[in-house]
């Protein structure tokens, strides 16, 4: 999935159990009652059980998303929230 519906559920397993709604109504939110254009948000997925130090070690976690970031407030030409 190649759009904002790849972040608003996981899907089924052994601990989630049924579809869980994860960002779904802060995405719902977001476009509903604050009319944000969703085509605009980006998601930034990370694992959690490792610690800060070994996701930039690893995978220049922090270095990344800090890229992302500027590179988005650039192409909107408005502030991130």
């Amino acid at each position: 999935v190649s759009s904002i519906e790849a972040i608003s559920e996981l899907d089924p397993g052994q601990i989630t159990g049924p579809l869980s709604s994860i960002f779904r109504n802060i995405i719902d939110l977001l476009s509903g009652d604050y009319d944000y254009d969703t085509t605009n948000l980006a998601a930034a997925p990370y694992d959690w059980r490792l610690p800060p130090v070994v996701l930039e070690e690893r995978d220049r976690y922090f270095s990344s998303l800090k890229a992302t970031i500027e590179e988005l407030v650039h192409f909107n030409q408005k502030p991130a929230i």
